[in-house]
């Protein structure tokens, strides 16, 4: 696993990230199956679960800013639809192409 640290910015005076103690966390560490050797990473779209102030589980979506809207909506269709690919694989049949 190759370990990614993230550092949340402020939008709009919401916080992306909290610590334990309620202030903005210095950075977020999260674990991602490493990049394929010899590939550069130029943006990306990020999805987090994440727990609110009333402790109610939440998703967060965001993106680089170097990707368009169209961009980010295709990156994420790509891995919908790869998921979806692997999920189906998982429970497929014997006999079932």
């Amino acid at each position: 696993m190759v370990v990614f640290s993230l550092r949340p910015v402020a939008l709009t005076g919401r916080r992306l990230c909290r610590s334990p103690a309620g202030s903005m966390a210095e950075n977020i560490s999260l674990e991602f199956a490493p990049i394929p050797e010899g590939f550069t990473v130029l943006e990306g779209v990020m999805a987090f679960k994440c727990i609110d102030e009333s402790g109610h589980v939440r998703l967060v979506e965001r993106m680089t800013n170097g990707l368009s809207p169209w961009e980010a909506l295709g990156m994420v269709t790509t891995m919908g639809d790869t998921l979806r690919h692997s999920l189906l694989g998982s429970v497929a049949g014997p006999d079932d192409d």
